[in-house]
Order: structure tokens, then C-alpha cells, then sequence
């Protein structure tokens, strides 16, 4: 990457930071499979200048979290523990939808594509985070939502192999394979299966088997370990011309599919075992090509493949996701190809880090078409 890129990104990060004033941004920029660029802006507590924002600093990775999850399967894949396209209730004997007709054609790619059929408003681990239900009451759009999952339902789940059991509530919205429509709680099948074929906690198998692999010291699934970090993000919501601050989002049971806490330093170091494809430490390069594939059936040069986004631009093919969650935004996009990546963190839901990060890729592609 030349200086003048590395210009038109920081100015561009500033632009953004000017029109939206989130606390702060940080960013860590890769290319040839080395961190070249890696700053923080502003602070992580807002209007506490000696709380710097830095590429440190922890934050819930959200979403991006699905990947991990999806990367464990594969690895269970490569030890013949699972099959992707074989059911679910193989390995979950208790599973079964609404249609149970449809059951055993369910298989775990779909799952993992979010090709499944599942509606993306069923949130029955989602909101075992209270404080998210909590906020969602304050907004009428969601007030659906949450009198599908009333108080006395979400109080029937206690670990993961309930929301499993639970999906048989669940009306698909296609046949399985026919279609693409993204539910985030459908990953926590994902960590049930993963849990009952290695008899270990998806917390302890990612950690052996991921973060343990790769030397990531600052990420973790405990969030009691929150509280003995020094250099930790704080949270901000815009409610009208003010800002107001949140807990940290905690969900021990949806963690599977989004509650992976870190930060870009070790997320840059995450993202580069997907692009060195021949030496990642995590998969082979058969598993890697699989999980980038464009499974999904959404549009013209965009698709989902296991656990990433994936998007076709100028040719190069970008694999990326994105995290959100009130108070928080963050986005992962990388060109294996090229061995450009970018690992983007705000502390506050209002900046369009996805809008951010395309701008980029842009710029990186046309200037290397």
C-alpha cells in the first residue's frame, strides 16, 4: 500500500469521524499479509480524554463471531466428526421445525449459509440479553418481535440445547437450500452440534482450537474477564440530539453467533490465517476455499458462504462481515487474493463502517486494476 493510500483512508476516517462524532474509531490496514497501517481516534469513553481509543482496545466483535463458530465446524469437518450437507438431527437428534417433513433435509451448510429457511426475526437466544429487550421496548418496531418471545418464553431457555429444541417453532420462510435470509440464532445450532459431537463448550473448543493457534492474548468469551481489562470500549447510542450510554452486550448462550470479545490487533492476526491459505494454522486450503464460496442465492456478484459475506468487486473477490449492535459497529473485509484486509471498530452504532469499508475496497481494487 502506498502513502497516498494510506492518506485517502486516514482522511476518509476523519471525514467520517467529524460528520458522525462517535467517541471514536480505530482501524488496522493489511496488505501482503502485514499490518501497515494501525491508529485509533478519539477515545474510549466518551468526553474522557485520558481514555485514548488504540488498537488495544476490547470490544464485542458481534457478528463477526459466526466466523469463528464456522471455522470450528470445518475443523470437525476435516476430522470426519462432521458432514456439512448431512441433517442436523444427526446430530442433534432432538431438532425438527415446524414442518417436520422438512427436518431431514436441513443440513448443516445451510445452517452455516443461513440458507436454512429460517425467518431472521427469530430471536429466542438473541434476547437472552435483557438489556437488548429492554431497549427494543422502547421501539415500536420491534414491539413484533418481542411479543413472539414474551418474558415467560425466554425464561425456558437455559443453555444451547434448548434454542435447538426450540427452533420447532420455527415457520420456514423456503425449503431448505432455496433461498437466503440471515438468522443470527441459528448459529447457536451451529455451537450445539459442535458441543455434543467433541463433548467440550463452544467457549473451551475456540479457545484451544482458535484463539490458543493463532497467540490471540486480548480475545475471550468470559465477559466477567471485562472487568479486569484496563483497556476497555465504552458504548453510545444516539437517542435524538443526545447520546446515551450502554452496558456491554453480554449473552452467554447466543455467544456462538456474536459475543467474542477483542480487538483489531487480534483480529488482523485472525483474518491473515484466512489469506496465508497454504500455512494457515487453523484449516487447509480446501476448507478455506469452501467457507469463501458463494453458497448463498441472493444477487449478482453477492452471496454468503460459511460464516462470511462475500462480494465480487472489479473481479476480486472480497470476503468480509459486519457486527453491530447498539452502541457498537464494527466490519472485517479482506481480498485473500491480494492480502488486503481491514479490521474497523467504532464505539458508537452511528457510523456506516460497512459504507467505510467499501469505499476502501474501491479505492484498493482501482488501484490495483
Amino acid at each position: 500500500m502506498s502513502i497516498k493510500q494510506a492518506k485517502f483512508i486516514e482522511e476518509l476516517i476523519l471525514e467520517t469521524k467529524e460528520q458522525y462524532q462517535p467517541p471514536g474509531i480505530v482501524v488496522n490496514l493489511i496488505d501482503n499479509g502485514e499490518v501497515i497501517y494501525s491508529k485509533g481516534f478519539g477515545n474510549s469513553q466518551k468526553d474522557n480524554i485520558e481514555k485514548v481509543l488504540t488498537t488495544e482496545t476490547i470490544f464485542p466483535i458481534m457478528s463477526i463471531t459466526k466466523s469463528f463458530t464456522a471455522t470450528s465446524i470445518m475443523q470437525l469437518v476435516e476430522q470426519g466428526l462432521i458432514e456439512l450437507d448431512a441433517p442436523v438431527s444427526r446430530y442433534l437428534p432432538y431438532f425438527k421445525i415446524k414442518n417436520e417433513a422438512l427436518t431431514q433435509q436441513l443440513t448443516v451448510r445451510q445452517v452455516l449459509s443461513h440458507t436454512a429457511g429460517f425467518p431472521g426475526d427469530f430471536w429466542i437466544a438473541s434476547l437472552q440479553d435483557r438489556n437488548l429487550a429492554r431497549l427494543m421496548q422502547q421501539a415500536p418496531e420491534y414491539h413484533s418481535i418481542l411479543e413472539q418471545f414474551p418474558e415467560d418464553v425466554l425464561n425456558t431457555i437455559n443453555n444451547r440445547e434448548d434454542v435447538s429444541k426450540y427452533f420447532s417453532n420455527a415457520q420456514l420462510l423456503y425449503e431448505p437450500g432455496q433461498g437466503w435470509h440471515y438468522c443470527t440464532d441459528a448459529y447457536v445450532i451451529a455451537a450445539d452440534i459442535l458441543e455434543k459431537v467433541t463433548s467440550l463448550s463452544w467457549e473451551d473448543y475456540i479457545q484451544e482450537n482458535i484463539f490458543n493457534r493463532l497467540g490471540l492474548k486480548k480475545t475471550f468469551t468470559d465477559p466477567n474477564r471485562i472487568q479486569n481489562e484496563d483497556d476497555v470500549t465504552h458504548y453510545y447510542m444516539a437517542q435524538g440530539s443526545s447520546v446515551m450510554e450502554l452496558p456491554t452486550p453480554i449473552n452467554e448462550i447466543c455467544a456462538p453467533a456474536g459475543f467474542i470479545y477483542s480487538n483489531v490487533n487480534d483480529l488482523s492476526k485472525y483474518i491473515m490465517s484466512y489469506m496465508n491459505k497454504n500455512q494457515s494454522p487453523l484449516l487447509s486450503a480446501t476448507s478455506l476455499n469452501e467457507m469463501q464460496a458463494m453458497i448463498a442465492k441472493r444477487e449478482e456478484n453477492l452471496s454468503y458462504g460459511l460464516g462470511w459475506k462475500i462480494r465480487i468487486v472489479n473481479g476480486y473477490k472480497v470476503i468480509e462481515h459486519a457486527g453491530g449492535y447498539p452502541g457498537m459497529a464494527a466490519y472485517v473485509t479482506m481480498i485473500p487474493s491480494e492480502g488486503f484486509g481491514m479490521i474497523l471498530f467504532s464505539n458508537s452504532d452511528k457510523v456506516p463502517v460497512q459504507n467505510l469499508s467499501e469505499r476502501v475496497v474501491d479505492y484498493f481494487v482501482k488501484g490495483n486494476s
